[in-house]
């Protein structure tokens, strides 16, 4: 609420983007936002349960600013009009597969730099911007580059159920760009096969 406070001070032109990791963070900041600043502002949720109707409000003029609250939709899959100004949590709501227990969640983790670097990136499209992090420079550069490859992260017992039964005369898994480990392609095939009729 600071962050805001402190960029609706400057009486700056130019619209606010703040990142959250869950829909529940985005309503209980919206709602955070609706009782503070009441006029002169519209206050906007993204999220990809919204009705497209929903999603097309943060696209639509305004004769006030908006202040649009959103998951990491916002980072990569679309271009808001009119963001000068970034407020980044620096969490996301990831996918994650856990080999040991055989589970998939969806934790809320840290972001990467690149991820960082790009939620950075929405507020100068228009002129320059200026992006607050909640997170310090140093946790920025002790976080890893670029967020694990969702193979890296999935089961791939799934990806079995497609394959040729000659591909179990591999002893290894198939050679990619970036390697599996072993407990995932073993865990993949073991879920695969207890799974089958």
């Amino acid at each position: 609420m600071r962050s805001v406070e402190a960029l609706v001070e400057r009486r700056e032109r130019g619209d606010i983007l703040i990142f959250m990791p869950t829909e529940q963070d985005i309503r209980e900041t919206c709602a955070l936002l609706a009782g503070r600043f009441q006029e002169g502002f519209s206050i906007l949720p993204l999220f990809s349960r919204l009705t497209i109707a929903e999603q097309q409000r943060v696209f639509r003029s305004s004769t006030v600013r908006k202040i649009i609250v959103a998951t990491n939709i916002a980072e990569t899959s679309i271009t808001l009009p009119n963001i000068r100004f970034v407020i980044d949590t620096g969490l996301v709501r990831i996918s994650q597969y856990n080999p040991r227990s055989r589970t998939a969640g969806l934790p809320v983790r840290p972001i990467s730099r690149s991820s960082a670097d790009q939620r950075k990136g929405r507020c100068g499209r228009v002129q320059n911007g200026i992006c607050i992090r909640l997170f310090s420079e140093e946790d920025y550069l002790g976080r890893p580059l670029y967020t694990p490859p969702e193979i890296l992260r999935s089961s791939l017992a799934a990806s079995f159920s497609g394959c040729s039964p000659l591909i179990w005369a591999i002893s290894t898994p198939f050679p990619s760009s970036t390697a599996l480990p072993q407990r995932a392609f073993v865990t993949g095939s073991i879920s695969f096969w207890n799974s089958a009729p």
